[in-house]
């Protein structure tokens, strides 16, 4: 154990002062390239700019470029590949800083999926589309559009604040699909997501809208920070991060461009990202009948807030799980997308 310690500590150690020139695969990579022929085009004019279409495990998923004032935000638009959609859109703020927007990875094969199933000890959770709460949307015409905001796994500045730039992308793209649908969109805001959601659009905004929330931090982003330092028992070991890849992009005479790939742990952005934002969600008061809150009962950033305020209002469920519900209470997580979904429906 020792050993096998020593080569995971030697490997951080040396990913973390290393710089790549390229971006990880898959969404970040498309990205990329997306920005680069967006840089050359003649047409500056047009808001919404296809960049790539993937297909995997029955869903389609296309990653877009939608233009606000000077600069583009990724979007990727999911639905499935079978179902007659009725141009119903859910809007998806991830959390994160780190994690990817909702999509469907053309990867992971069908045939994938099915050779994995064979072996006990690989963890699939995630990766098998029709076991995703997404999923459910999805079956019934939905199409989800997962927002790609400054700090998620597809590109970062990486500069202190990067929260406040996320929050005018996330505001941006709401507002371009309320415009497109003649109303408001419905949402779903994971773990940071809804701090981003809330800082977009407003706590009255905000309460008026149909939306599925996931695991805010009831007392705010600066509890957040808190609970994280208290629990960092060796904030100065590599073994103790969590350590993530970021592709990092800077302003130049050209625009916003990538500039490198490196692992950073996970704590230290968050704090750097951040900033003196906080944002609790504690006095939000959900008006839509298709509005629920969910918290994890064994979440360090959620039992505080449930010991001092007892019974929960009626639009907050508590699970017993940790902050990751989707790990936690898989088949309840199913549920209430499915139960998200038909109360969509008839409205």
């Amino acid at each position: 154990m020792e050993e096998r310690e020593q080569r995971i500590r030697r490997f951080i150690e040396r990913a973390s002062t290393e710089r790549a020139d390229d971006p990880t695969g898959g969404l970040a990579r498309a990205w990329m390239e997306c920005t680069e022929r967006l840089q050359l085009a003649e047409d500056q004019t047009r808001q919404r700019i296809t960049c790539t279409t993937m297909t995997g495990q029955g869903v389609r998923s296309t990653l877009l470029a939608l233009r606000f004032g000077e600069g583009f935000v990724p979007v990727i638009e999911s639905r499935a590949v079978d179902i007659a959609s009725d141009g119903r859109v859910v809007v998806d703020v991830v959390g994160g800083p780190g994690d990817d927007p909702f999509y469907s990875n053309p990867a992971v094969t069908e045939q994938m999926v099915e050779d994995f199933r064979q072996i006990d000890d690989i963890n699939l959770v995630g990766a098998i589309m029709e076991e995703l709460p997404q999923y459910r949307l999805l079956q019934r015409g939905f199409t989800i559009a997962s927002i790609g905001y400054w700090g998620t796994g597809i590109r970062t500045l990486n500069v202190p604040d990067e929260i406040e730039l996320a929050i005018r992308e996330v505001r941006s793209v709401i507002d371009y699909y309320r415009d497109e649908l003649g109303r408001e969109p419905a949402l779903i805001t994971t773990s940071l997501g809804n701090h981003l959601a809330l800082g977009a659009l407003g706590q009255d905004r905000l309460e008026a809208m149909q939306v599925l929330s996931l695991v805010p931090v009831m007392d705010g982003l600066q509890h957040h920070l808190e609970v994280a330092s208290r629990n960092d028992s060796d904030p100065d070991d590599p073994l103790h991060g969590d350590w993530i890849w970021r592709n990092i992009y800077i302003r130049s005479d050209a625009g916003v461009v990538f500039d490198h790939r490196r692992m950073q742990d996970r704590r230290e952005f968050m704090r750097e990202y951040v900033g003196a934002v906080d944002l609790p969600w504690r006095d939000m008061e959900l008006e839509s009948p298709c509005s629920t809150i969910v918290l994890g009962e064994l979440d360090p950033r959620t039992s505080a807030y449930l010991a001092r305020t007892g019974d929960p209002a009626p639009f907050v469920k508590v699970w017993p799980s940790d902050h990751d519900v989707f790990r936690g209470a898989p088949d309840r997580a199913r549920g209430l997308f499915s139960e998200f979904a038909e109360c969509l429906l008839a409205g």
